[in-house]
Formats: structure tokens, sequence, C-alpha cells
């Protein structure tokens, strides 16, 4: 080694190209942005992995469907009727997602997280609502489990009749 070249100048040298080989290129577009395809990764220092108890699922909604709720046909929707499948919907101006939980169970939130309104997923494998900007999580019913957002997001009535899931929005 040099004479000059000490423990403090290799860790600010190796400090500094860390810093430069994370910041990436900064003339490309914003890599954090979600799309509705992202997979979502679990927030760093947050390790709720476990499933959402089968006691916090949004099952006991036995209302009979009438005009006021909205209806996605099995047909449209052909992944609902399969327990995991669920789908990101635009529909009478808010954005949801209705995910087939377990067997007999569906269940319909806001897709916007509380925290920066990012669009969330539905993870199969926890029966849970993920946000893949950061890692905010939610249970079946809406619930906030962990993460940054400050609240829930808004759960709706959800049943299956037939070939149809409805869902009431107001």
């Amino acid at each position: 080694m040099a004479k000059d070249f000490d423990r403090r100048r290799f860790l600010h040298g190796s400090c500094a190209l860390f810093t430069v080989a994370c910041a990436g290129d900064p003339t490309t577009k914003d890599t954090l942005s979600p799309t509705d395809t992202d997979t979502p990764t679990p927030p760093g220092g947050h390790s709720e992995t476990e499933p959402t108890p089968f006691a916090d699922y949004p099952c006991d909604q036995v209302d009979v469907p009438d005009a006021s709720w909205t209806e996605l046909t099995l047909a449209e929707y052909p992944d609902l009727a399969d327990e995991g499948g669920w789908y990101g919907v635009n529909t009478g101006g808010r954005d949801i997602v209705v995910a087939h939980v377990v067997e007999g169970c569906y269940s319909a939130v806001s897709r916007a997280c509380t925290h920066e309104g990012v669009l969330v997923n539905y993870e199969a494998a926890r029966a849970q609502f993920i946000c893949p900007r950061h890692g905010a999580v939610y249970s079946a019913s809406g619930e906030r489990v962990s993460g940054p957002q400050p609240a829930g997001i808004v759960n709706y009535p959800c049943v299956r009749q037939g070939d149809s899931v409805f869902v009431l929005l107001s």
C-alpha cells in the first residue's frame, strides 16, 4: 500500500463507489414506478410473510345481490373461479382488487395503497394485498398488517352467486 493510503481513505472510496453503483443511470425512468404486472416484494424490515388467519377473511357477507351490486362474470374474469385468482378492476369509477381468497370466500378492496396511492396486488400464497412500491401489507379484509401505510384499505362486500361475483361499491 502507498504510504498515504490508509483505512479511512479506503472506506471513503468504497462508500463512494457503492453509492454510485446503487444510484444507477439518472437519465433513465424511475424504476420504482409500479405497473399492474409488478411482482410485490416484501418490505425490508417487515417479515409479515405468514398468511392471513382464516378468521380475518371477509367471508361473512351473505346479502343477496340486487341491482346496486356490480357484477363480474366468470366468463369475463375466469381466474376468479379458482382459489387464489384475482383481478384489478376499474368499475363504478373505482379501482378495486377482487380476489378468490379461499373456497367460497371472495374479497374486494380499494386498489389504492393508503401510503402513496400505488395500485396494490393480491398475493394468493399469503392471502394478503401487497403494495409493490414500499411493501405495505394488508389482510384479506383490508386491515393494515405492516408497512408505511397509515391505515387499512376500504373493503367492499363481495359474494359469488352462480357464475358471477358481485361487489357492493356503495
